[in-house]
């Protein structure tokens, strides 16, 4: 068995939660859907919790429940053009990623041209070779099962072979529940392991994730 493949959350995965950025998006969605439904941030916020548990993001949220139809003005309202403002570049992940001999994509529920942003920003966007947008399969993103077989298609890789890496832990179980392998990226997890699921506190940690907790698994 190896590892043949790793897929990339984009949002508070590949730079900090710490960093804002995500804490912007989230403000601005609950703000766009206040105010599209005519409620209050607060209502909004709680409507926004019941459309990811039932479906995964606040998108697919609006469009089944609430006959919504333009997911392009969501998506360039709620999508920071100013990274600057919330991101810090660190060169030492562009040197991390080059030096995993491993092929990458990102697989995110965002737009393809703000992971293109943040990943020119970053000066990574030469380290993958796709970029797995929210419209790759009909806006219907992660957590869905149908994304990941598509992806897994797409890249012609068997589950088994692919190390997928998000902050989310909703978004890779159903990753981990067709065979697949799963890391959980999370600032403020204290130990190397939350519900099964294995946690690095940063991305740049992953090199030494790989050396150390896969060298047995796979033929690194």
């Amino acid at each position: 068995m190896n590892l043949e493949y790793l897929l990339f959350d984009l949002d508070n995965t590949l730079y900090p939660k710490s960093s804002g950025m995500g804490k912007e998006i989230d403000h601005r969605m609950t703000s766009f859907v206040a105010e599209h439904l005519g409620i209050s941030p607060k209502d909004a916020k709680a409507k926004r919790i019941r459309y990811r548990d039932n479906y995964g993001t606040t998108l697919q949220g609006l469009v089944r429940d609430d006959a919504f139809d333009d997911p392009e003005e969501f998506f360039n309202k709620v999508h920071p053009t100013d990274i600057y403002r919330y991101i810090e570049k660190d060169p030492r992940l562009r040197e991390m990623l080059l030096n995993i001999k491993i092929p990458k994509s990102i697989l995110t529920n965002s737009p393809e041209e703000h992971a293109k942003r943040i990943l020119k920003y970053l000066e990574i966007d030469t380290c993958f070779e796709n970029i797995f947008d929210i419209r790759f399969n009909n806006l219907e993103g992660k957590p869905a099962i149908e994304l990941y077989k598509k992806v897994l298609k797409t890249i012609d890789k068997k589950p088994e072979n692919v190390l997928f890496i998000d902050d989310l832990e909703l978004y890779l179980r159903p990753f981990k529940e067709i065979g697949g392998n799963v890391l959980l990226v999370s600032e403020n997890a204290a130990g190397k392991d939350l519900n099964g699921i294995p946690v690095i506190n940063n991305i740049k940690q992953l090199s030494e994730y790989l050396e150390t907790y896969l060298k047995n698994a796979f033929n690194l």
